[in-house]
C-alpha cells in the first residue's frame, strides 16, 4: 500500500509516504478528458488538487481504515450502513418532505 500526504508543507519521503495530491490534474484529465482549476476552498496553500465536489457522507465507509480523516464515529458508520436503502438514489437514507434540495451551479 501506498501512503502519501497532500496538503502538507513539509516532506515525509523519509518514513515512506509520497507527497501527491488527493486527486491530481493528470488523474481528472485522464479520466474525464477536461482540465480543472485549482481548489482553492480549503485555506491551505500547499493543497494543488483539482477542485471537486465530494459527493461522499462521513462516517460511512466500513473498512474502518485507522488512517482515514472520513470516518471518525464507528457507531455512526454502523448507524449509516443501516440507514442505507439500495433501492434509492442517496448513499444515506431518503429524501423527507422538508429537505431542500438546491442545483449546484457551476
Amino acid at each position: 500500500m501506498t501512503v502519501q500526504t497532500c496538503a502538507e508543507e513539509e516532506t515525509l519521503e523519509e518514513y515512506g509516504f509520497i507527497k501527491e495530491e488527493c486527486l491530481s490534474h493528470t488523474l481528472a484529465y485522464k479520466l474525464t478528458g477536461k482540465s480543472y482549476k485549482n481548489w482553492t476552498s480549503r485555506g491551505s496553500k500547499y493543497c494543488r488538487c483539482v477542485n471537486m465536489v465530494d459527493i461522499g457522507v462521513y462516517n460511512s465507509c466500513r473498512h474502518f481504515c485507522k488512517y482515514c480523516y472520513a470516518n471518525y464515529d464507528e457507531n455512526k458508520v454502523i448507524e449509516n450502513y443501516h440507514n442505507h436503502d439500495v433501492n434509492f438514489p442517496l448513499l444515506i437514507g431518503n429524501i423527507e418532505d422538508n429537505d431542500i434540495i438546491k442545483r449546484r451551479y457551476k
